[in-house]
């Protein structure tokens, strides 16, 4: 089960990363209409109830699809909304940074503007990237429990968390055997390192402690 889960977060949060990136860099670098235009994008995804959403696309699921497939969208939805939140913060980062000389010496020089994006600007808080990374890998595996707890999200043959868990709605079935708790502790135990890293992450990367 830990294998589906962590992966599905990692997976799931990489997606996220890509997405972010790409809207928020050519937001925040262009500026004007397209800048406009993107945040309106990214207003109307972080406007939507993520819970709702995430119940409602994965209930709209084929159940006879392959395992292989149904555990792809399961990875898609999760990633649907989490890309917004970071394309804003690499928004802010790039509106920053555009202005600055370094960048404007690369303009001159006739860099391509992929090139400045991608080589010179982003890799200039590669490390708050990183850490917010870290941070958001803990929701994903969350979401992903949920719900494949409800029924929702991956089904047997599959194994993960959140199908494991399945078993322990029967109060009977946990009076009998209650190391069907076990995944949950494992959940836990999974949540509070990854939040834990990520934190160690966030201060080392953070200029102002050093």
């Amino acid at each position: 089960g830990a294998q589906i889960s962590l992966s599905i977060g990692l997976v799931g949060v990489f997606m996220s990363l890509l997405l972010g990136i790409v809207l928020g860099g050519i937001s925040g670098y262009y500026g004007g209409k397209i800048d406009f235009v993107m945040q309106r994008v990214i207003d109307f995804v972080l406007s939507l109830p993520t819970i709702p959403i995430w119940l409602a696309l994965a209930a709209a699921l084929p159940q006879g699809w392959p395992a292989t497939l149904q555990y792809m969208m399961i990875t898609i939805i999760l990633s649907f909304t989490g890309w917004a939140q970071l394309a804003r913060v690499v928004r802010g980062r790039f509106l920053s940074l555009r202005t600055e000389e370094f960048v404007a010496a690369a303009r001159l020089d006739g860099v391509p503007e992929g090139r400045i994006i991608f080589r010179h600007m982003l890799p200039s808080f590669s490390s708050h990237i990183i850490a917010s990374m870290t941070l958001a890998v803990p929701a994903m595996i969350l979401a992903e429990t949920s719900l494949s707890f409800l029924g929702l999200g991956l089904q047997p043959p599959t194994i993960s968390w959140g199908v494991l868990l399945r078993e322990a709605q029967n109060i009977r079935s946990i009076a009998t055997a209650p190391w069907l708790f076990m995944p949950g502790l494992a959940v836990v135990v999974a949540v509070m390192a990854l939040n834990l890293f990520g934190d160690g992450l966030r201060d080392a990367a953070d200029p102002y402690n050093k």
